[in-house]
């Protein structure tokens, strides 16, 4: 079964006819009677269901797609050779889902997607029926298992790699099966569960892993005294960047028993709670403060002693001073702490689109209800949900909001967002960047004066113009999309101009009218050619620029970059900038001639990109405009 399974990430339809083959003779198994023998299979073949729940690589599935259906012409036009063109037609039509250009014309979900949805429809039929708790507790541990195995295999991992797709496709398993599963394990994966959530997550891995985390504990409510309060102790072991997940399942479970158990819950969670709010960590006071607010309303009850006039004052103050209340505010906009309801949002469409949507996942992992609907009858629930304990449709509003405006709320309060959100907002799939047709309009901010030294000398004698000088140093084009800081830019919009840079190109030209931009920049935008290119079209954009003859160079340090002291720059050269944090993107380095590096002595990982881009320029501008002078 392994080599079918690595078989099937290069081929097309080999897994999804195993998981339908496997999926059928069990069915039909338990139909006839014999629930034992399936039982026992399942126990048997519990490592294959797992792989095949989180099936799938991140290669170019479009291409195995053209290889499929490639194969299926051929056959046509070999058919066709020897008989006319409309018996060829019949003859691939008769063959059904024998063949790819069928399944792509009659089927919305293809490929890794659907293998994953047909396991998932079975499992989901098997746990509503008798006889199958021991399997799902086998099987919820055997997901705990892999969980662990993966995080201690890569403590860190990017987004949208594929031990984050893995990771999200496990914890979608769990909690789509979660409330079949019998209470008596519940223990164990709470405890596992918090063990994750110590670990660097991704954010939609992070909302999982406090989603079930939530829904375990308000099933074992005395299990909070012992799993999840010690988090919150003052020697406890849990990483200090890490309590953010603790906070959110205490608030979740404020949601999650009758009013006389919430008070009960309340009055104990707050001392704990509240010496938090201090902390010198800004995420955990953050998270912290907007518990300690929720929980003190929810366990107030009659008088609360000499305390109550203190506790007020506090939290009034956490609500209404000015930067309180605006830290406290950019968490409204969160999906794991302050959108997402665990209990009642527990649905199909949560799960699989929703969440994986919001937290900047590829397409390929976001399945809308529309693409889902052909599986409920599978899963047996109708049009009001799967299995009869998880409904299809999410009523939450404000996730439904966020997901029609396009947001990402994954963050961290507004603290992480940008590094997270770049691959996002570029538009670019899992299956590269876009295509070199799709140039769309660049927006240009015309240069205030260009009527010539003559009319420029006239208005500022003695004063040193940039007009002549741009011939020669006009070759170069800073591109500096990627950058979200503002003094970042205002500074570099400042060092361009000096050295005589050609072009400054920024995501929006709505920078240039920032206060912070101009104190740093000090009048340089209006002597500097600056235009604008959002990220949506920013590979396009280098791919337009190659094709004028620019060499493409980024400011990065990669396996192949070349050093700042043996370099030399193109006369037309366009020097792309990365993130402040994330640095580039990978889709875009695969579009770059050159990546060039600043050599260092010291201990810091690297400079900050407006010095890295000053340097760089300097070195242009001494091997080309000094150059020339001389």
């Amino acid at each position: 079964c392994s080599e079918v399974l690595e078989l099937g990430e290069r081929r097309a339809g080999l897994t999804n006819f195993l998981a339908s083959t496997l999926c059928a003779s069990w069915r039909g198994e338990w139909e006839r009677g014999g629930e034992e023998r399936v039982v026992q299979s399942l126990l048997r073949h519990r490592q294959l269901i797992l792989e095949l729940c989180c099936f799938g690589g991140i290669g170019i599935r479009s291409m195995r797609h053209v290889e499929d259906i490639a194969v299926d012409l051929w056959a046509f036009v070999h058919y066709t050779l020897h008989r006319s063109q409309e018996d060829g037609e019949e003859f691939v039509r008769l063959l059904g889902d024998q063949v790819a250009a069928n399944s792509a014309a009659n089927s919305c979900l293809h490929g890794d997607c659907r293998v994953r949805l047909t396991i998932l429809s079975f499992l989901v039929g098997v746990a509503s029926r008798r006889g199958s708790s021991h399997f799902l507790s086998q099987f919820s541990r055997e997901i705990m298992e892999k969980l662990s195995d993966l995080t201690a295999t890569k403590p860190r991992y990017f987004i949208n790699s594929l031990t984050h797709r893995r990771k999200q496709r496990l914890l979608q398993t769990l909690l789509l099966l979660l409330p079949h599963l019998p209470s008596e394990g519940d223990e164990d994966l709470a405890g596992r569960t918090l063990q994750l959530l110590g670990s660097d997550n991704q954010p939609s891995v992070r909302h999982l892993l406090e989603w079930t985390a939530s829904v375990l504990l308000a099933r074992q409510p005395h299990l909070v005294s012992s799993l999840l309060l010690p988090a919150l102790l003052p020697d406890s072991q849990f990483r200090l960047s890490r309590l953010q997940s603790v906070f959110t399942v205490a608030l979740h479970l404020t949601q999650a028993w009758d009013h006389a158990h919430t008070v009960r819950y309340c009055k104990t969670l707050l001392p704990l709670v509240f010496p938090w709010t201090t902390c010198h960590h800004f995420l955990v006071r953050l998270y912290a403060q907007k518990t300690a607010q929720v929980v003190w309303e929810e366990g107030r009850e009659g008088e609360e002693g000499q305390l109550e006039g203190f506790i007020n004052s506090c939290i009034m103050f956490m609500r209404e001073h000015s930067d309180a209340a605006r830290s406290s505010h950019k968490l409204e906009a969160n999906v794991g702490l302050s959108l997402l309801r665990p209990f009642s949002d527990l649905s199909v469409q949560a799960l699989f689109d929703y969440l994986p949507r919001l937290c900047g996942a590829v397409d390929s992992e976001c399945v809308s209800v529309e693409e889902l609907r052909h599986f409920w009858e599978q899963w047996g629930g109708g049009e009001g949900g799967v299995g009869e304990k998880v409904p299809l449709y999410c009523d939450n509003g404000a996730l439904r909001e966020m997901v029609k405006r396009g947001g990402v709320g994954g963050g961290e309060g507004g603290k992480g967002d940008d590094t997270r959100s770049i691959a996002h907002q570029l538009g670019v799939g899992e299956d590269g960047v876009e295509g070199e047709g799709d140039r769309g309009d660049i927006q240009k901010k015309i240069t205030r004066w260009a009527s010539g030294a003559g009319v420029m000398e006239e208005l500022f004698p003695g004063r040193r113009l940039p007009v002549e000088t741009s011939k020669v140093a006009g070759g170069l084009v800073v591109v500096a999309s990627l950058l979200t800081k503002i003094p970042n830019l205002g500074g570099l919009c400042r060092t361009c101009e000096i050295f005589g840079a050609g072009q400054l190109v920024v995501s929006s030209l709505s920078v240039v009218d920032d206060p912070q931009f101009s104190a740093l920049s000090v009048s340089a935008q209006h002597w500097l050619n600056i235009s604008e290119v959002r990220l949506p079209k920013l590979p396009s954009y280098l791919l337009a620029m190659r094709r004028a003859g620019y060499q493409l160079v980024g400011a990065e340090q990669t396996a192949q970059s070349k050093s700042i002291t043996s370099y030399s720059f193109q006369p037309l050269t366009l020097l792309l900038l990365g993130n402040e944090r994330e640095g580039i993107p990978v889709q875009l380095l695969q579009l770059l001639d050159e990546c060039v590096e600043i050599p260092q002595l010291g201990v810091i990982r690297s400079l900050n990109v407006h010095v890295s881009g000053a340097l760089l320029v300097w070195e242009y501008c001494k091997q080309h405009l000094h150059t020339s002078s001389t």
